[in-house]
Formats: C-alpha cells, sequence, structure tokens
C-alpha cells in the first residue's frame, strides 16, 4: 500500500522515488518476472547504489557492508541510509519534502558463492523522528529506530532453490564450430592472397575474413574474429573500437578464433601492403583535450614558438570512399623559409607534429609547406598548407617563479618551482593565491611558448581537487598573469548560482567568454 498517498490509481504508477509496487503489479514482481541476477538486484539496487550520491537534495548517504562465512557457505550484511531535502527548493516542478531512508538487507550465499536469499527491508522517517538540521534521530540510534520506528516503504524476501542435474542430454556439437578450413584475408584492392592494405579493419563485421568452417550446422561462426597478432607494429589491437587492424606495411602471422573458448583456431600469413591512391590531406584538431590547439582551416594553424604543437593530419582517397590511411610515404616540403619550424609525420598514428622549439622570432612568421605522396594518380596527392608561427610568451616557470600582484584587487599570487602530485596522479606546477585576505592552493600546467593553461585548479591541502572552485589562467608578456576564479553554489540538477572572486564571464552556457585580471611581477 502507498502510505504516502493511500490512494490506489497512485499505485498504479511506479514511484521513482521510493521505489513503491504497485498491487496490481505484485503478481507479476513475484510470480512471473524472471530472476536472474540482473532481476534480483533491481530490486536491492537503491540500498547501496541508486541515488546513493551526494549531490542536488540528497544531504547525506551512507552504506556499510559486512560478510562472516557460515557452515554453508556465506552472510552479507548491508546497512545502509540517506537523507533527501528538497525544503530550499526554488525550482517550482521540484517537490518540497523531507525525508530520511534507513535500509535493512541480509544476503545467504553458498559455498559456491551462489544466492541462497535475500531479506530487504526499507523505511521512511520524517521530522517526528528525524532531525534534518543534524542529520540524526531525535532519539535513539539507527538500529533502535530502523527496530521500533518509522514506515516501512519496501520489504521483500527472496528464497532460491537450485534444482540438481536432470536426466534430459542435449547434444549440443552441431550448433558450435569444430574445425575452420579454407582461411583467407584479403582485400582485392590490395592484392592478390592474404593481402590487405594498410588502414583495414578486421572487426566481427569485416568482409575481408572468409572460410568454411564444420559441421555445416554451426551456429556460431560470427564469433570467429582475429584475436591474436605475432607483429603488433603491423596489425595492431585498437582498445577504442575492440578490434585488430592494419597498421603500417609487413607481414604478420595472426590468429582467427571466437571470442570465449579459443579452442578452434586457425593462422593465417598475412601482408600488409599500401595499394591506395590519395587525393589530399587535411589537418584538425589532435584531440579535445586543452594541450592540443584547433586549427584555423583544414590547411592552415597557428602556433607559437618555443614548444611542440600535434595535429590530426589525414589523407582523402582518390575514389569517393572518405577518409583512408596516411600513406608511408607522407614527406613535408617547404616552400618558403621554414624559420627553424621542424614537422615530423607520425603515418601509422596519424599525427603531424611541429617542434618549434628552436625558433627565435620577434614577430609573427608564416610558413608556406606542401604534405604529398607518391601514392597519387596523376597531378593529386599534394596538398599546401600555411602555419602561422607567433614570438613565444616565455612563459616558463623560471619566468613565472616568483610574486606576482595585483593592487586593484588586494591580491598577490606565489608560484613554487617544484612539482606536486594533485589528486594523486598529475605532476603538476603549484602556487599560492590570497585574494582580501582569502588563501586558495592551486596547481596548473603551461605551455611555454603559447602561455596557454591546459591545467588549472583550485586544491586543499592534501593536494585534492576542490569542485566547487573553477580556476582558469593565462599568461602573456604584454598583460603579465591572469586569473579567473569562481566558486559555484547548487540547488538542484539545473538551478545554481556562481560568484566571481577573480575575473568575470559573458556569453551564454553554450559560448562562455571569460575576462581575467591581470598580475604584474613583484
Amino acid at each position: 500500500v502507498n502510505t504516502q498517498t493511500g490512494s490506489e490509481i497512485d499505485n498504479v504508477d511506479w514511484n521513482d522515488d521510493s521505489q513503491f509496487i504497485s498491487p496490481l503489479l505484485s503478481k507479476f514482481e513475484v510470480q512471473d518476472s524472471g530472476f536472474d541476477m540482473y532481476n534480483i538486484e533491481f530490486k536491492f539496487m537503491d540500498s547501496y547504489r541508486v541515488g546513493m550520491v551526494v549531490e542536488d537534495y540528497v544531504k547525506s548517504a551512507k552504506v556499510e557492508i559486512t560478510s562472516e562465512k557460515t557452515d554453508s557457505g556465506f552472510t552479507t550484511k548491508l546497512v545502509s541510509s540517506k537523507t533527501y531535502d528538497s525544503s530550499g527548493a526554488t525550482d517550482s516542478s521540484i517537490v518540497k519534502k523531507k525525508e530520511h531512508t534507513e535500509y535493512r538487507v541480509s544476503f545467504e550465499f553458498l559455498a559456491n558463492g551462489a544466492l541462497k536469499s535475500v531479506d530487504y527491508t526499507s523505511k521512511i522517517y520524517d521530522t517526528n523522528t528525524y532531525d534534518f538540521s543534524s542529520d540524526s534521530f531525535i532519539n535513539g540510534t539507527p538500529d533502535e529506530n530502523f527496530a521500533n520506528t518509522g514506515t516501512i516503504l519496501k520489504k521483500i524476501a527472496i528464497n532460491c532453490e537450485y534444482n540438481q542435474k536432470n536426466d534430459v542430454e542435449f547434444d549440443a556439437t552441431p550448433y558450435f564450430i569444430t574445425s575452420l578450413s579454407n582461411v583467407t584475408i584479403n582485400n582485392p584492392q590490395a592484392g592478390q592472397g592474404n593481402t590487405i592494405n594498410s588502414g583495414d579493419k578486421l572487426s566481427s563485421d569485416s568482409d575481408l575474413l572468409k572460410f568454411d568452417y564444420a559441421p555445416a550446422t554451426a551456429l556460431d561462426s560470427w564469433q570467429y574474429v582475429v584475436t591474436e597478432s605475432d607483429n603488433k607494429s603491423v596489425v595492431r589491437w585498437n582498445d577504442d573500437y575492440n578490434r585488430f587492424e592494419a597498421a603500417s606495411e609487413g607481414e604478420a602471422k595472426v590468429t582467427i578464433s571466437n571470442l570465449s573458448d579459443k579452442t578452434v583456431t586457425a593462422t593465417v600469413d598475412l601482408t600488409v601492403v599500401y595499394n591506395i591512391l590519395v587525393r589530399n590531406f587535411y589537418i584538425q584538431r589532435f584531440s579535445y583535450s586543452e594541450t592540443d590547439y584547433d586549427v584555423d582551416t583544414s590547411t592552415s594553424a597557428t602556433i607559437y614558438a618555443g614548444g611542440q604543437y600535434r595535429f590530426m593530419l589525414s589523407a582523402s582517397g582518390d575514389e569517393p570512399t572518405g577518409d583512408v590511411a596516411l600513406p608511408p610515404d607522407t614527406k613535408v616540403t617547404y616552400t618558403n623559409d621554414s624559420h627553424g619550424l621542424l614537422s615530423y609525420v607520425d603515418a601509422v598514428n596519424s599525427k603531424l607534429t611541429f617542434d618549434t622549439s628552436k625558433m627565435e622570432i620577434t614577430s609573427p612568421v608564416t610558413v608556406n609547406l606542401t604534405i604529398s605522396t607518391e601514392h597519387k594518380r596523376n597531378n593529386f596527392g599534394s596538398t599546401d598548407f600555411s602555419i602561422t608561427v607567433k614570438p613565444s610568451q616565455g612563459a616558463t616557470i623560471s619566468a613565472l617563479k616568483g610574486t606576482w600582484k595585483n593592487t586593484e584587487k588586494s591580491a598577490t599570487a606565489v608560484i613554487a618551482e617544484d612539482n606536486i602530485e594533485v589528486d594523486g596522479q598529475t605532476s603538476a606546477n603549484h602556487g599560492t593565491l590570497v585574494v582580501a585576505g582569502q588563501t586558495f592552493n592551486f596547481a596548473f600546467l603551461v605551455d611555454a611558448g603559447s602561455g596557454k593553461f591546459s591545467y588549472s585548479r583550485i586544491i586543499d591541502a592534501d593536494n585534492k581537487t576542490l569542485s566547487t572552485y573553477s580556476l582558469r589562467m593565462t599568461y602573456s608578456q604584454a598583460e603579465g598573469l591572469g586569473f579567473c576564479l569562481s566558486t559555484s553554489t547548487w540547488e538542484g540538477q539545473d538551478s545554481g548560482s556562481t560568484t566571481y572572486i577573480l575575473g568575470d564571464e559573458s556569453g551564454d552556457d553554450d559560448f562562455n567568454e571569460y575576462t581575467y585580471d591581470y598580475f604584474t611581477k613583484a
């Protein structure tokens, strides 16, 4: 019964907050629904993982799990609670309420790990028994209140029985492959025999792999793919797409099997060539990491002296087939003064790197270059690019270390020379910022050439990121060291406020523009 409303109509609908079960659905829940582990876990997931994150209106959440061995296996006890308070919500769509929920779940397992039973009870408490200001019961302990007070939200008992093996015999051999024959991997455009092109994908939906199998009645042929390679520089595994693919020219012995028991296998001596005609090249941002720069156009980019900058280099096929793998002979030729700009092409990983660390310039220069290949038809196979290089901003740590001041904001920044480990994983530079008497510790990474900060955040005394603060930094020789520092509070998923301590923002949620308060070297 829905004790909150007492309404049979409400009971027909699923209550996501408290997971009431409709009386009209109870027969299905108990008798007709499946009882694999997914369905069983669904019945008690709210006691330990669903809604057990302190965010929005969930003010606190606690989960304790203990286990002990028994004669027949082991038992596990789950004791958890959460406090929900939306009484201060300003969004009219949010129902204002205060409720504290306690959960008690016990599990029995057999020695082999099979689930034997589940006993689940959840109870809800209001302001009559729970003090929401202190987030504690008015009287007694949580266990005492669970035993004597509260309103039951849900109570479930599950008992599992496992049948012994019956006498029915089933012959599975007609339905699973027992042998492979006539195995080939071929791309006709690459050549004859077991030959494919660089860039070819050896995924389960590829039509390059062909084979015969026995018995002919087997149903698992779709599971057979390339599962191993003895030369990863030629045929390598791609973690992003869970497949093997041809990376570069050469030879590799590959293994074909299923992805489960791998008891039936075959090997192929595979040759990878580059028999592709290229029309042109273009560049794009290598990744959405802040350390990577965007392009100006598909054939131009702006970078800074004193650093290294990578871009994704792609090739378009001569036929309308989209992008193709980069040719192994892809080369860069300068068509005017390079001013010391160095270029490196990594054809296997589709990467073009510009090294400006040796460039010494006092004003912007434009370097023109051509990227080309001999894998072409007629006058295609080359593209002209222009790279603008601006003078280095000199944002080295030796230049940044020391004291910086902004008298208008009564603010001081001190940057140290050493590195610290942030969040247990990132080695970063660090400093201390004091604004109107309030002290903030911060960490950062900066590109010396551009003065662009790829990583900046406020940290606590243990070098952990403080997520309630947002820090942006910038540097230029003309303006100095800039800070944009804000703090945010949230009243709900889409409701909150931001206060700027340094700098400001304009624009909208999709296109924010930030301004900075600049500091000068003391």
